[in-house]
């Protein structure tokens, strides 16, 4: 890679030494929350340009404000191998967020957000750990207040972008009978993915999961979870998802899902308009979405530092 800004449009690296394992992993549900979490049942599709848009003013403002014009992204290391979910995790956060925990540092309020891996948080029965964690803290200060998104690394391939259930335009979602049943439909480690998500939303008070397997990066937003229940986390019947398959988009879709997700834990009000509508904008079909609902919950969990595997 060249220059940190350029980064952007660049593919992220395959590598030379990238283990192509004969079968898919398995995904394992290794946590009794995950296990009790109820996936939801379709995905609404997100397309890369929902998230483009707010990568994009990001990168504006950067050229704009002169950030980091001379700065270069760190170049591949062709020793490097990838095979296990530990080689995807520390390649990632050279190569995949480097870049993007830069320009978040100089686009969101001074001293406002953090960057966590991991993170493990105690809820009343279970405790979850994810591996990146991006959080609102006290500008100049130790303090943790909120979590805004996750990011889980997997085993390259794990991810099967086929996987991922039932596909519904928002359109489409809205125009179904409102009484009709909705099977199940997200399968195999999709299936496994999408209650880590829950478990996830349920213990962080975010609804904002992504999951990267070095070939795969899945973008969800749990827009219609119900997590009263302090056994059975359910997620609803739908999800919006975004499968970024193209290497030369992962690094925007990614930022961009940040900033929308940081902005959305800042607000009062649930508001999806700028991810469905975005949808909409592709669609001849006037949108029927659902109006907006109470404002994100935060996490009443214990957290700790550190504790990691």
């Amino acid at each position: 890679m060249g220059l940190l800004l350029e980064s952007f449009d660049e593919a992220l690296e395959l590598g030379r030494y990238l283990v192509m394992p004969l079968t898919r992993p398995l995904a394992v549900a290794s946590g009794e929350s995950t296990r009790r979490a109820d996936e939801p049942k379709v995905r609404i599709d997100v397309p890369f340009s929902a998230w483009d848009t707010f990568a994009s003013a990001a990168l504006r403002a950067m050229r704009a404000g002169r950030h980091f014009t001379n700065d270069r992204s760190p170049k591949w290391n062709d020793a490097r191998y990838m095979d296990v979910e530990g080689d995807v995790a520390e390649a990632s956060s050279v190569y995949l967020l480097y870049a993007i925990d830069c320009v978040l540092t100089k686009y969101l309020p001074v001293g406002m957000f953090r960057v966590l891996s991991q993170h493990t948080v105690y809820g009343n029965t279970f405790s979850v750990r994810a591996d990146r964690i991006w959080g609102l803290g006290n500008p100049n200060t130790l303090d943790l207040h909120a979590y805004f998104a996750i990011l889980d690394f997997k085993r390259p391939t794990l991810i099967d972008p086929d996987d991922f259930g039932t596909v519904f335009t928002w359109n489409e979602f809205n125009a179904r009978d409102p009484l009709e049943y909705l099977e199940p439909s997200f399968k195999n480690n999709s299936q496994i993915l999408l209650k880590q998500a829950v478990s996830y939303s349920s213990h962080y008070g975010t609804k904002y999961i992504a999951f990267f397997d070095w070939h795969t990066l899945v973008l969800v937003v749990l827009v219609d979870t119900d997590l009263a229940d302090t056994e059975l986390k359910m997620g609803g019947e739908y999800c919006l998802v975004t499968i970024v398959t193209d290497r030369t988009q992962m690094m925007r879709a990614l930022l961009g899902f940040l900033i929308k997700a940081y902005h959305a834990q800042m607000a009062t009000v649930e508001d999806y308009t700028d991810i469905v509508g975005s949808v909409d904008s592709e669609q001849t079909a006037p949108s029927k979405g659902k109006g907006s609902t109470a404002g994100f919950g935060r996490s009443g969990g214990e957290s700790s530092r550190h504790r990691r595997r």
